[in-house]
């Protein structure tokens, strides 16, 4: 929940209410309703919290989707792979699977 993580970040960091308010530039009982879950901060307003944290947005709403690769995190190499193995049945991924195991063993 939101207004958990808020509390846990805040208390992580060593910051008051006030402070995070300010770095928000959002009043304190603004920040509060968010903690105390009456309210919800705008797009903005998390996109600015996660910056502070150095946490992506996902993470703050802790909303992670496993299944979901970034790609720009890959070799171009890697990319490649990935987009021709997305076009492969569940049979065919079977079998690459298997080889990768194999490889990897060696």
């Amino acid at each position: 929940m939101l207004s958990e993580k808020l509390k846990q970040l805040r208390a992580e960091h060593k910051l008051t209410q006030a402070q995070i308010a300010n770095i928000l530039n959002i009043s304190r009982s603004t920040y509060n309703n968010y903690e105390q879950n009456v309210s919800e901060p705008n797009i903005e307003t998390l996109i600015r919290l996660a910056d502070h944290y150095h946490i992506t947005v996902d993470s703050l709403l802790e909303h992670n989707v496993p299944y979901l690769l970034d790609k720009s995190l890959l070799s171009a190499s890697q990319r490649q792979l990935v987009d021709k193995i997305s076009k492969l049945t569940p049979e065919q991924c079977g079998h690459v699977d298997a080889y990768i195991q194999g490889l990897i063993q060696k």
